[in-house]
């Protein structure tokens, strides 16, 4: 089982941190928010922009400033 929490700050809320230790799988709302940055960024400029190029743990470290 996976536990999905869209919030991204903190990157472990009570909800992943319970469903963590339950043995599920989990995941933060930051995958969410930088695909709809990237939608978004290719919707306005008409350029594609990979999703490979970011570093998901650096962005983790610059929302949680």
């Amino acid at each position: 089982m996976t536990v999905f929490d869209t919030i991204y700050n903190p990157s472990k809320t009570r909800l992943l941190a319970e469903a963590e230790a339950a043995g599920c799988k989990i995941e933060n709302g930051l995958r969410m928010l930088l695909y709809q940055a990237i939608a978004s960024f290719t919707l306005w400029t008409g350029i594609d922009v990979r999703e490979e190029i970011f570093d998901l743990k650096e962005l983790q470290k610059m929302c949680s400033r």
